[in-house]
């Protein structure tokens, strides 16, 4: 392999087939699974993932890496606290209900393999301060918002972005 310069202090080689860049003595460092695990229980307790990186010391993309590589974790979670969301969501009054929505993609990054998704987010604070979360996956339309609203419980108060299709929520 050619060498192509340094970076940071290490040398740069040049792929002879395919042009790419690499550093060959890249150190990446590893995080254990237990601070990978607070970093979701954080996101999932419904703080955000810049604030979830800097109390377990990482990068605010990791963190989203590991919520992203995550979403079976997060999926049973939801499954956990799945009771809350059923007959009973009806008889709880929530004080607030925060919803956001991000984006994501499934395959490939660019391309027409590429799969947009958005992940809604609803987190959900009850008169005596516990609080849950719930999301739904697919497009950022009305439907999507519709699907994950159907299984929470009205509330008091709504906390969103002003995103368009949050005019639906009761005031």
């Amino acid at each position: 392999m050619p060498k192509d310069g340094h970076t940071r202090g290490r040398q740069v080689y040049k792929c002879g087939d395919c042009k790419r860049k690499y550093t060959a003595d890249v150190a990446h460092q590893r995080f254990p699974e237990q601070v990978k695990r607070q970093a979701v229980q954080m996101r999932i307790k419904g703080a955000s993932v810049s604030a979830a990186a800097r109390v377990v010391g990482a990068s605010a993309a990791s963190v989203s890496g590991w919520l992203k590589r995550g979403t079976i974790a997060l999926e049973r979670m939801c499954a956990m606290s799945a009771w809350r969301t059923s007959g009973r969501v009806a008889t709880i009054v929530a004080s607030t209900i925060a919803f956001d929505e991000m984006w994501t993609y499934l395959g490939a990054r660019k391309g027409e393999k590429r799969n947009d998704l958005w992940v809604w987010t609803a987190v959900v604070e009850e008169r005596d301060g516990s609080r849950w979360m719930n999301f739904e996956v697919g497009g950022r339309d009305e439907a999507t918002f519709l699907r994950l609203l159907d299984r929470l419980p009205d509330a008091e108060r709504y906390e969103t972005d002003a995103y368009g299709v949050y005019g639906t929520l009761p005031v």
